[in-house]
C-alpha cells in the first residue's frame, strides 16, 4: 500500500474515531437502545450456531451486545477504536484496536460479530478487514455481519464516504 493512500486511511479512522468519542461523551450513540432489532435478530441467529466457547464483538461501542452475549454465559472480547468507549467498561475483556489489525490470535473465536461497524472502516480497507476477521475465525466459525442500508444519517455523518 502506498504511504500518501496508508496515511489517507489513517486520517480518516482517526476522525471516525474522535467522532465516536463525541457522540459516547455526550451520550448521542445511536446504538444505544439494547431493544433495537439487530440484536434481537442476532441472538436469534446464535442459537443455531451449536456449542459457542468464545465470541468476538468487533466494533463493540457501548458494549450493549457485548454485555448482552455475556449474560448468556459466552466468553466474549470486545474490540473497538475508541479509548473513551475502553476506559468507560473497564474490562479487561474490552480492548482499543481496529477492525483492519485485529489483536487476537489465529483461529481463536467460534463466532465474530461485526455489527454495523463494515460501513464505517476507511474505502479501501474492506478487503484487509474482511481477511482479519477470517484469521480470527476458527475453521466452521460464524461470522454475523450487518450494516444499515444507505439513508440520510449514513450520507451526512459517515466521514468514509466524504
Amino acid at each position: 500500500m502506498k504511504t500518501n493512500n496508508l496515511k489517507n486511511i489513517n486520517h480518516i479512522l482517526e476522525k471516525e474515531i474522535k467522532k465516536y468519542d463525541y457522540l459516547y461523551k455526550n451520550n448521542c450513540l445511536y446504538n444505544a437502545n439494547k431493544n433495537h432489532p439487530r440484536y434481537a435478530i442476532a441472538l436469534k441467529l446464535l442459537k443455531n450456531c451449536g456449542r459457542v466457547k468464545l465470541v468476538a464483538d468487533i466494533g463493540c461501542g457501548r458494549c450493549i451486545f457485548f454485555d448482552m452475549l455475556q449474560e448468556r454465559g459466552l466468553q466474549v472480547f470486545g474490540l473497538d477504536p475508541s479509548m473513551v468507549i475502553v476506559n468507560s467498561k473497564k474490562s479487561p475483556f474490552v480492548i482499543r484496536g481496529t477492525c483492519d489489525k485485529i489483536p487476537f490470535a489465529d483461529n481463536l473465536f467460534d463466532i465474530v460479530f461485526c455489527l454495523d461497524v463494515i460501513e464505517h472502516i476507511p474505502i479501501n480497507t474492506e478487503v484487509r478487514t474482511l481477511k482479519e476477521i477470517n484469521r480470527v475465525l476458527r475453521k466452521g466459525g460464524y461470522l454475523f455481519l450487518a450494516t444499515p442500508y444507505k439513508n440520510l444519517w449514513s450520507d451526512l455523518f459517515d466521514p468514509a464516504y466524504f
